[in-house]
């Protein structure tokens, strides 16, 4: 049995615009969340059935299949994944929204790390290249 399509407008949940891609969705998502949380505002009265519409929305509009069927059943214009992009790529969260990631594409992230393991390695040949040195000249 299919999964029943969410009776709310999600768009309008996470405050985002019907072309929106999963980068925009998530980033909406952290921030209705973040303005929602009992930390955050006090004074609200967010309840767990309000987070939960969010994460039911965050949930079908990053999912391709999901969010194309979630369009057709309320007339709009089937939502399409970038061109040139797969829906792995358009549904795949930022992994390192936090890291190296998010300033440099995952090759040049990794190929920065590699140079950083090269360099380590040399630093350390070099330290022991040193002390065999110095442990030849004492003697």
């Amino acid at each position: 049995m299919p999964e029943s399509i969410p009776d709310f407008d999600l768009y309008d949940a996470l405050g985002v615009s019907v072309d929106a891609d999963a980068i925009a969705i998530r980033a909406a998502h952290r921030e209705a969340v973040r303005r929602a949380h009992p930390d955050a505002a006090p004074d609200t009265t967010t309840d767990d059935a309000e987070a939960k519409r969010l994460n039911v929305a965050r949930d079908w509009l990053v999912d391709p299949a999901r969010r194309a069927r979630y369009d057709e059943s309320r007339g709009l214009v089937a939502w399409t994944p970038d061109v040139g992009s797969t829906s792995e790529e358009a549904a795949a969260p930022p992994d390192a929204a936090d890291g190296i990631g998010d300033r440099l594409g995952r090759r040049e992230a990794i190929g920065c790390l590699e140079v950083g393991w090269w360099l380590l390695l040399i630093l350390a040949a070099a330290l022991i290249f040193g002390t065999l040195l110095l442990l030849v000249a004492e003697h």
